[in-house]
């Protein structure tokens, strides 16, 4: 299950988007799907998801801007 970053825009200041996400992931759990949640831009966001469900995966600007599909193989696959 992914996660549009505007489910996560504004988790830090608005209750009402903090319920909406953590209603999401009580879905996404519930079929025991494996979630991603895109549009992670701040330490405090990945926290607050942390905190949430440390089984969660991300995406964002905080971990990298979009790359090509070398830079990404160089930067990120780990080859034995």
């Amino acid at each position: 299950l992914k996660i549009d970053k505007e489910f996560i825009k504004e988790v830090e200041e608005k209750p009402q988007a903090l319920n909406l996400l953590s209603s999401i992931l009580q879905i996404g759990r519930g079929f025991n799907y494996n979630i991603i949640v895109e549009g992670v831009e701040h330490e405090k966001q990945k926290n607050l998801l942390m905190k949430m469900d440390k089984n969660l995966y991300y995406q964002g600007y905080l971990f990298s801007k979009p790359v090509n599909e070398k830079a990404f193989e160089e930067n990120f696959l780990k080859r034995d």
